[in-house]
């Protein structure tokens, strides 16, 4: 699937990509087996209303892609900010921060209040807003929970479509995912342990995903782990 050269697009464009996300989601949803195995598509099943605001995101998301002059570059963006919602969300669910989610959610939601009065700010905070399955900037562990769920399951899906898009076998994750993730969750993870650190008292952090992540931070953090990819 190639962009149109004027950046429109076709209505047996738009036809196929809503068909193959409809497809998608009626396999995966649809499997009692993923759902015992995956708690995103157990989430999906038990919440029907999910699957409509999911369609629809995927629908623009993926029409931004195909009408983009850099169709490669604008669809690594998406799989980016996916992993980001992933990240953040997933964890607050589960591992060494999981007692903590209601500090680390107080945090957060303190630091978001501070960051609508900033308008250097707002671009980045809309984005997160758009990526999620809640647009409600109040944080909660229900909150975490369907927004990690949204965000793997959109990952699947997107997964899915790689060799729809890209004429790439979808078997196996791209290598870049696998090390984008891992870097990610190592830099989240820092900051939770700030926050924790930080006491129920402190003034709070902005929203994860618009704390910027800086080349120098996320270089570090690939050493770390090619260090510890050399040791094992």
């Amino acid at each position: 699937m190639k962009p149109e050269t004027d950046l429109s697009i076709n209505t047996q464009t738009k036809e196929k990509i809503t068909n193959s996300i409809k497809e998608c989601l009626d396999m995966l949803i649809g499997s009692e087996t993923l759902a015992h195995e995956h708690f995103e598509i157990s989430v999906f099943q038990q919440n029907p209303a999910l699957r409509e605001s999911l369609e629809e995101r995927l629908h623009l998301d993926l029409i931004a892609v195909v009408q983009s002059a850099n169709l490669n570059g604008t669809f690594r963006g998406l799989i980016a900010t996916t992993i980001q919602v992933a990240v953040v969300n997933q964890l607050l669910l589960s591992g060494k921060f999981a007692d903590d989610c209601e500090l680390i959610c107080g945090s957060i939601n303190r630091g978001i209040a501070s960051s609508l009065e900033d308008e250097r700010l707002l671009p980045a905070t809309q984005l997160m807003q758009q990526s999620e399955a809640y647009p409600d900037y109040t944080w909660c562990y229900e909150k975490a929970l369907h927004e990690s769920a949204w965000a793997e399951m959109k990952l699947r899906v997107l997964h899915h479509l790689l060799s729809q898009l890209f004429d790439q076998s979808p078997d196996g994750l791209p290598v870049w995912w696998d090390y984008y993730r891992k870097a990610y969750s190592m830099y989240i993870g820092e900051l939770y342990e700030m926050i924790v650190k930080n006491g129920a008292e402190h003034k709070g952090v902005p929203h994860p995903m618009v704390v910027a992540l800086s080349n120098e931070t996320l270089l570090a953090m690939y050493e770390k782990l090619l260090g510890t990819a050399a040791a094992s």
